[in-house]
């Protein structure tokens, strides 16, 4: 330990002798350290924690073709749900961009488009309501985030 702490105070000296040095170095560290922990954030995110869904390791995406398209056109995705024999559900979701407008002033969204039967087969529950299922087929349904719920309807029911 004696060797340690007068290696330390050597390194301390030699660094203050150079101050350009010093900078240059804190600062790549800095920037690595913190290009590190944006990219594991990323990661953990994306990769290493689970769905917060029951069974995430259940669920699948179907692809078709070379270039791993997982697109489909809704009457195939019925035509795959009612002819499937292999899965317990198929549901189809798709992302998009929208206007809403809350009475307050219009909003551009994220949106989930997605099948009736999303939140059955994913097994998620609603924290307040209810959400849609396979018997709204046909009916247009919106079902908020959470954190959309408080920002513009703040909170209320």
């Amino acid at each position: 330990m004696q060797t340690f702490w007068h290696d330390l105070r050597f390194a301390i000296r030699m660094l203050s002798k150079n101050p350009g040095f010093t900078i240059v170095s804190v600062m790549t560290l800095a920037v690595a350290i913190g290009a590190n922990a944006v990219v594991f954030s990323a990661m953990n995110g994306l990769i290493l924690r689970a769905l917060d869904v029951p069974k995430p390791e259940s669920l699948y995406t179907l692809e078709h073709g070379a270039d791993k398209d997982s697109s489909e056109s809704y009457p195939d995705y019925l035509d795959l749900r009612d002819r499937n024999r292999s899965f317990d559900n198929l549901i189809a979701s798709n992302i998009d961009q929208v206007s809403l407008d809350t009475g307050n002033n219009p909003s551009r969204a994220w949106v989930y488009e997605v099948s009736a039967n999303y939140f059955d087969a994913l097994g998620i529950q609603p924290y307040l309501g209810r959400l849609i299922h396979p018997s709204d087929e046909h009916a247009p349904y919106i079902v908020l985030t959470y954190a959309y719920w408080h920002r513009p309807f703040s909170g209320r029911s």
